[in-house]
């Protein structure tokens, strides 16, 4: 009779979670010590998977994420992301066949792929199989609470900062996440033609886009409104600039549609909002107790900025257009009151003005206009703007009027 053969034991699968660990003790390990980007490609490519986001691992994505290389960054004219990727393969090879040798799951990036893989560790002594150095668990507790550190830390080193100037309070040390609610530049259609303006509360309900809801609202309607989000292309060229800011300071950054806006977001995070009231209806939650208060009347197709406490030589309203052809913005810095960040206004009665605005506070220029009068605009300031553009392009900008924060 033959012997009764024994069939194979399955070999389970690695437990939940089991890569973001392992990932945690390579980056803490002595091998990796000296090796920030190598630290910096695992802890971004781990973190994806973790994430299911494994599909938005690439050549592309590693390039401009990880080594802070600009959106047009050609994997097929620069080989950094695959020259690290060997020498990633090399590094976990030697710190598994020497501190790692004891894990029980080992990382490995197969070649022509990125996304990591977990497998049992060939190499693992027997001996170490019940026990874990205290040591070791001691870097692994670091190492779990800010393993993305070292990708941050690296990143700072690598990605081109800019000068933020007037925007400087939103990446403060206290690392609150910035919430960026873009304008919509279609918005206007949808009630330039209304008999009056919309409140928030009718926008937030959706009802700009039925165009029975209101007279002479159908001559106005675009369906692309009531399914689609627009950013301005200045828009996305200002998410841009801060953005890079945001990785090399370690502070998340998240933009947002105003449709997508949910006021629950507004007490955990600096607020900056773009653009004016009529592109960004979440503008009038926000100017409520400021000096100048944006203002739209449709009808009679007047912008304008009402100044509430009108100083000597200035205007009781600053109004878009007439004979001057003026255009006017505010930029505004001060507490945010629905929470414990801040909040930035940078909007006006124009596409133009609105990028105008952001131009002025992020430029060594508008910083020395508002510091020559509020030496500390850190701690908030309103500005009314007059701006002027060419071929849709925001060209100059004049101070016409200025709030400092009272002392304290």
């Amino acid at each position: 009779m033959w012997p009764l053969r024994s069939e194979p034991t399955a070999v389970p699968g690695p437990p939940p979670g089991e890569l973001g660990l392992a990932a945690a003790r390579v980056v803490a390990s002595q091998t990796f010590s000296r090796s920030p980007r190598l630290r910096a490609f695992l802890s971004y490519v781990a973190e994806r998977v973790l994430a299911n986001c494994a599909h938005e691992i690439n050549e592309y994505s590693l390039g401009v994420q990880v080594f802070g290389k600009p959106v047009d960054f050609k994997p097929q004219e620069d080989n950094i992301v695959r020259v690290t990727a060997r020498q990633l393969r090399a590094k976990l090879d030697e710190y598994y066949r020497g501190e790692g040798a004891s894990e029980p799951w080992r990382i490995e990036i197969p070649k022509g792929t990125y996304v990591p893989d977990l497998r049992q560790n060939q190499a693992r002594s027997p001996s170490s199989s019940n026990s874990r150095n205290a040591l070791v668990w001691l870097l692994l507790g670091l190492a779990v609470s800010g393993w993305g550190a070292a990708w941050f830390g690296w990143s700072r080193a690598r990605i081109r900062q800019e000068p933020l100037y007037l925007f400087s309070p939103l990446f403060d040390s206290r690392r609150l996440p910035v919430l960026h609610i873009a304008e919509d530049p279609l918005l206007p259609y949808s009630w330039q033609h209304l008999p009056h303006f919309p409140s928030l509360d009718e926008f937030l309900r959706g009802l700009y886009r039925n165009p029975l809801n209101y007279q002479g609202a159908r001559s106005s309607y675009y369906g692309i409104l009531a399914t689609n989000t627009l950013f301005a292309r200045g828009t996305l060229d200002l998410f841009a600039r801060l953005q890079r800011n945001a990785l090399a300071h370690g502070v998340e950054l998240r933009a947002v549609s105003w449709r997508d806006a949910v006021p629950a977001q507004f007490a955990r995070s600096h607020v900056l909002l773009t653009g004016g009231l009529g592109s960004n209806p979440w503008v009038s939650a926000f100017q409520k107790n400021m000096a100048f208060e944006h203002r739209i009347d449709p009808p009679n197709n007047r912008r304008y900025f009402v100044n509430r406490r009108p100083e000597p030589g200035e205007p009781a309203e600053f109004v878009s257009g007439g004979p001057s052809s003026a255009f006017y913005t505010r930029v505004a810095l001060g507490p945010n009151p629905y929470g414990a960040g801040l909040v930035v206004l940078a909007g006006g009665t124009s596409r133009e003005s609105t990028e105008g605005g952001w131009r002025f506070a992020m430029s060594e220029r508008g910083m020395a206009d508002v510091r020559a009068r509020c030496p500390d605009p850190d701690r908030g300031f309103e500005a009314i703007l007059e701006t002027s553009a060419l071929g849709g392009t925001p060209m100059t900008w004049t101070l016409k009027a200025l709030r400092c924060a009272p002392r304290p």
